[in-house]
C-alpha cells in the first residue's frame, strides 16, 4: 500500500511538472526547417495556418513583432522545426516542438501515400499537426517560464547576428500614382509594389493611395524585412517577393496572419 501510494506520488509529482505542447500559446515558425528549403512546399506558411486554427499565436523570427509577454521571457514560446522521415513509397515527416532550453516538448509523425512532393507532405503535416490538437492550456500552463534564467541566450532573437538586425522605420511617402508600381491583389484588397532607389518596396493599398508597409531587402533572396503601418502601431513582420506573387505576414490581434497576394494581369 505504501508502495503504490509512493508511485502515485511520483507520477504527480513528474505531471505536475513537465508540460504539454497544448499549454504553450506562442510557437515560432522559422523561415526555413531542418530538412526542407525556405518555404518548400509552402510546408512554412500551411504550418503557420493549422497553427493558426487551432488556436495558437505564431510567431516570425523577427522578435520586433511579437507580443510583450514574449519579448520578455522567451520561455514561454516554443521552437516548430520539420524533419523528413524515411518510409518507403510515403512522403513522411516529423514536427518537434522544442523549449527554450532544446529540450523537446512534443513532436508528431504525419504519413501520405500521396505521391507528389507538394501535396504528399501538405498531407503528412495536417496529419501530424492533428494529434497536437488545439491551444488549451491546462493549471500548469502558469508554470511555464517560472524558472527562466536570466541569460536566455539559446536561440534567442535578441542574439542573433548584426546582419538579422531590423530597422523599425519607414521611409518618408512620395507622390505616389498608379504607373510607378507593379498592381497585386487577392481576394480582399489590391495593392501596389513600388520600387525604390536603395532596393526596397513600398506597399501602398489601391484604394485609398495609402502607405502600408515597407519592404527591406535581408540577406536572404527573395526574403523581406516588412515595416507595417498597423491602425495602431508599427510592427516588423517577414515578407517573401519572388517577382510574381508576393507574401507578407500580418499581425492582427496579436496573431500573425499570412496575407498572399498574385501579380495582377
Amino acid at each position: 500500500m505504501k508502495n503504490l501510494i509512493l508511485l502515485a506520488f511520483l507520477l504527480s509529482f513528474n505531471f505536475g511538472h513537465s508540460q504539454r505542447l497544448n499549454d504553450y500559446k506562442y510557437i515560432k515558425v522559422p523561415d526555413s526547417f531542418s530538412s526542407f528549403d525556405e518555404n518548400q512546399y509552402q510546408l512554412n506558411f500551411y504550418l503557420k495556418q493549422l497553427l493558426n486554427k487551432n488556436g495558437y499565436t505564431v510567431l516570425n523570427e523577427i522578435s520586433g513583432s511579437w507580443p510583450e509577454e514574449a519579448k520578455n521571457n522567451y520561455c514561454l514560446v516554443l521552437n516548430a522545426d520539420v524533419v523528413k522521415l524515411n518510409k518507403f513509397l510515403k512522403n513522411a515527416l516529423e514536427v518537434k516542438f522544442t523549449d527554450c532550453k532544446g529540450k523537446v516538448t512534443a513532436s508528431f509523425e504525419g504519413v501520405s501515400k500521396i505521391k507528389e512532393f507538394s501535396k504528399g507532405y501538405q498531407e503528412a503535416m495536417r496529419l501530424a499537426i492533428k494529434q497536437a490538437g488545439a491551444y488549451m492550456p491546462s493549471e500548469r500552463a502558469d508554470l511555464i517560464g517560472k524558472d527562466t534564467v536570466e541569460n536566455q541566450k539559446t536561440d534567442s532573437p535578441e542574439n542573433q547576428a548584426p546582419s538579422e538586425a531590423v530597422s523599425n522605420t519607414i521611409d518618408p511617402p512620395m507622390d505616389f500614382t498608379p504607373d510607378m508600381g507593379i498592381e497585386f491583389k487577392n481576394s480582399n484588397r489590391s495593392v501596389y509594389l513600388v520600387e525604390m532607389k536603395n532596393n526596397s518596396f513600398l506597399l501602398i493599398d489601391k484604394a485609398t493611395s495609402s502607405l502600408i508597409a515597407q519592404l527591406k531587402p535581408s540577406s536572404r533572396a527573395g526574403v523581406y524585412q516588412v515595416s507595417v503601418l498597423g491602425e495602431k502601431e508599427k510592427y516588423t513582420t517577414t515578407g517573401f517577393y519572388d517577382g510574381s506573387s508576393l507574401t507578407i505576414d500580418f499581425i492582427e490581434n496579436g496573431k500573425s496572419q499570412t496575407e498572399e497576394f498574385s501579380k495582377s494581369n
